[in-house]
């Protein structure tokens, strides 16, 4: 889709453009996600004491959404996987 995209956007002004990105979401309770403070931080915070960055993060409702490159997409997610088991 990335010449539709770049089609659509030519009137904008570009910023950045970073090719070889891969997402994983978590999807959270409802409940966990009301009452626990920092839940997101928890995450974020394992990922970043194993060196791993997160392109971009977004949430909506009860799910965590995050951009990470390719080559590091394996290890933030066997880190994410720890965190669950």
């Amino acid at each position: 889709f990335e010449k539709e995209v770049e089609k659509i956007l030519a009137n904008q002004k570009q910023v950045t453009k970073i090719k070889d990105l891969s997402s994983i979401t978590i999807k959270f309770s409802g409940k966990l996600t009301l009452a626990t403070p920092g839940v997101y931080y928890l995450v974020l915070k394992a990922l970043a004491w194993n060196g791993i960055s997160v392109i971009e993060v977004t949430s909506i409702g009860w799910e965590l959404n995050m951009l990470f490159m390719d080559d590091t997409v394996d290890q933030a997610f066997s880190v994410i996987k720890s965190l669950t088991s």
